[in-house]
């Protein structure tokens, strides 16, 4: 590729009106400006070479660490999914990304490409829940039974089905399909890594939403 063809693809990836970085070794290598001005900054020396977690919500850090360790393990990732950044006033913004890799000798790049939010109701919902809450979420969009759930968390399956009566009181769902339906909304099938529509024989029987017998 001439000189002029890097030029021109430089420019092109800069005037893009999605968001674009690449990043070597959680660095954050190239920004363009629509990215940018997503999270407040102007010029990209204010935002090259600095950690990517500066632009990450903390809540979001760990998933997206190892996503990014996943994929440099060749132990594959979500290639789309989204996320709460930070913009310069420290202020959270929703995108939705799409992320690819390549690999060049030894060096590792990462590209994510992203697209703001507007929050949906459904996602203002997911809010509320704790990181617990969350977590036993996307235990179960995964498939896992409650009883496999206490034993990776090391926690009685009371506690975890206290936590589930939590979680579908406070996003008001009656079932684990329901569960489902709002995790392909919202993006948190690519989080939990589902691949497969929840069976019948996941599904509790009745209403789950009952939390009578825990107060």
């Amino acid at each position: 590729m001439t000189t002029e063809s890097l030029s021109l693809l430089h420019r092109t990836l800069e005037v893009s009106p999605d968001g674009i970085l690449i990043e070597h070794e959680n660095a954050i290598v190239w920004i363009n400006a629509a990215y940018r001005r997503l999270l407040g900054y102007s010029a990209p020396s204010e935002l090259a070479g600095r950690d990517t977690a500066t632009i990450i919500a903390p809540d979001d850090q760990p998933r997206l660490a190892t996503f990014t360790q996943r994929r440099a393990d060749g132990d594959g990732a979500p290639q789309r999914y989204r996320f709460r950044a930070l913009r310069r006033d420290r202020s959270p913004v929703m995108l939705d990304a799409s992320v690819s890799s390549v690999r060049a000798g030894n060096d590792f790049f990462i590209t994510t490409i992203v697209r703001p939010l507007e929050a949906s109701p459904a996602a203002n919902a997911l809010e509320q829940l704790s990181n617990r809450e969350r977590d036993i979420a996307l235990r179960t969009l995964r498939g896992q039974r409650p009883k496999e759930i206490a034993y990776e968390l090391r926690i009685s399956e009371k506690t975890v089905a206290t936590h589930r009566c939590r979680i579908f009181r406070k996003l008001a769902l009656r079932h684990d399909l329901d569960l489902y339906r709002l995790g392909a909304q919202c993006g948190l099938l690519d989080e939990a890594g589902a691949t497969g529509r929840l069976s019948a024989d996941n599904c509790p029987p009745g209403r789950v939403s009952d939390t009578s017998d825990f107060g």
